[in-house]
């Protein structure tokens, strides 16, 4: 096998180094034009005259290296980030930066060693990459160098010339934009085993599928103006961005932005039913059970109608949200979850009026049952009522799959947990200006299986959860159970 001497290795690389350092420094002759690639030729001259025969091969010896390194080392300037010639663009460092950044993750991934000739080919592939990308910033034409003319005619619609394949999937509930590097395409999303199976469950007549339409073409947005095929110049694009993966940058950014545009403007029309605009601007920011309260008004979990047969004077109370006695639940657990529901609609209760208590009540239970328990993540709450131990955190696996109230049975069918510190400063009074965090659904499927609904996921698209991920903890906020019988 073949291997190198190292210490005369080493020699002849210090020693061309210094001659190198002791030559002429005009950049403008053409002889010092080619000092580089001579010395690098000298280079692998003198490496492969050290070769000798061993008895073992040797990890570090990379032959395809001196080819490739050759053919690349007039581009190796532009690792130092030289100043384009454009005067809107403004010198940075950010190129450089950002690739050797994103080389040392590749390299250092692992915690570990690492081979000399594997180092070489994950650098060699990074750098094969990003000077691709730079070549074709450097082909681009003058006339398409003007960033504002181009942005002028992105926002124009401009080269919106295939406007028969955008329209055929505008309107589509399960569609998705996925961009590519050579042309917009549409992705359908897996529909969900209850859009599938015959579902005999009964929904609530306001938890439908709310229509709202989508966007436009005329709407003139980003995404229907980013098609690559119909874009005289894209790089142009990039340089405009100053960053040699400008392209990847605007797709991950829309891809991490969460679920599609369709999806934010329909909770902006939501939005816009419960709260007002105030100076252009659309407050999104809600507990979730207020906002079950606004959107299910019509359709409370139970209603309760009482009598006084003293005065005959009649009450109704309904609940959209049920919010439970935390109590029983620091000494029993979530299990006890249908006593407290039981407990909760045959309390006792006075006449307002005449404070009598001979009053009859007549229970109406809807075909959904939301109960919030929010207030079950307060850990300073149960220190108060003298539960210090209580970590304030459940597992979905905890809540109980059944719940059996006025002869009727209610099965889980979502969870919605809430990720985030809740700030306010009296436990159990929510102000919506006070609580900073995110709301993450549990979706319990016809066929048992559980799904993560999380818009800030890439690309908005559920997951399916794990046993491992029902068996963690979490700050459970809401439950939604749907009457089965």
């Amino acid at each position: 096998m073949e291997a190198i001497k190292s210490d005369a290795l080493c020699y002849e690389y210090e020693k061309n180094c210094d001659e190198t350092d002791n030559r002429d420094n005009n950049e403008d002759s053409p002889e010092n034009c080619i000092t580089g690639p001579q010395f690098i030729n000298d280079l692998v001259a003198e490496c492969k005259s050290l070769l000798v025969d061993g008895d073992r091969p040797n990890p570090y010896y990379c032959p395809d290296f001196a080819d490739n390194f050759i053919r690349m080392a007039k581009l190796f300037p532009l690792w130092t980030a030289v100043m384009t010639e454009d005067k809107s663009s403004v010198a940075t460092s950010s190129y450089s930066e950002e690739y050797f950044r994103e080389v040392k993750q590749l390299v250092l991934k692992r915690k570990s060693a690492i081979r000399v000739d594997k180092f070489l080919v994950i650098h060699m592939r990074s750098l094969a990459g990003t000077t691709k990308i730079l070549h074709a910033l450097h082909q681009a034409k003058d006339d398409a160098l003007e960033p504002r003319r181009k942005k002028k005619k992105l926002n124009e619609g401009v080269f919106m010339e295939d406007d028969a394949r955008l329209t055929e999937h505008e309107d589509d509930d399960h569609a998705e934009v996925t961009l590519s590097e050579n042309d917009v395409t549409w992705s359908e999303i897996r529909p969900c085993e209850d859009e599938i199976m015959e579902n005999k469950i009964m929904f609530a007549q306001s938890m439908k599928t709310i229509n709202i339409p989508g966007f436009k073409k005329n709407d003139h947005n980003s995404i229907d103006a980013y098609n690559v095929k119909n874009c005289e110049n894209l790089n142009a694009h990039l340089n405009e961005k100053e960053t040699w993966k400008g392209k990847s940058r605007d797709k991950k950014r829309r891809d991490k932005s969460g679920c599609t545009m369709k999806v934010y403007k329909e909770r902006a029309e939501i939005m816009n039913q419960i709260k007002k605009i105030d100076g252009g601007i659309l407050d999104c920011m809600m507990n979730v059970s207020n906002l079950i309260k606004h959107l299910l008004k019509d359709e409370p979990s139970y209603t309760i109608d009482y009598h006084c047969k003293s005065c005959n004077k009649d009450d109704k109370v309904q609940a959209v949200v049920v919010e439970v006695d935390v109590k029983p639940f620091y000494t029993h657990g979530i299990q006890s979850l249908t006593q407290v529901l039981q407990n909760q609609l045959h309390q006792k209760r006075k006449c307002a009026v005449c404070r009598s208590e001979d009053v009859t009540s007549a229970i109406t239970i809807g075909n959904h049952m939301i109960i919030d328990i929010e207030c079950l993540q307060w850990t300073q709450l149960a220190k108060n009522l003298g539960h210090p131990d209580w970590p304030g955190t459940l597992t979905i696996s905890q809540v109980p799959e059944k719940i059996e109230i006025a002869k009727s049975t209610y099965t889980i069918q979502s969870v919605v947990e809430y990720v985030g510190e809740l700030q306010s400063p009296e436990p159990c009074k929510m102000q919506s200006e006070l609580l900073m965090g995110h709301y993450i659904a549990y979706v319990r499927r016809i066929t048992g299986r559980w799904e993560v609904h999380n818009d800030i996921l890439v690309g908005g698209k559920s997951i399916i959860a794990t046993a491992r991920m029902l068996f963690e903890k979490r700050k459970l906020s809401l439950l939604i159970y749907i009457k089965t019988d």
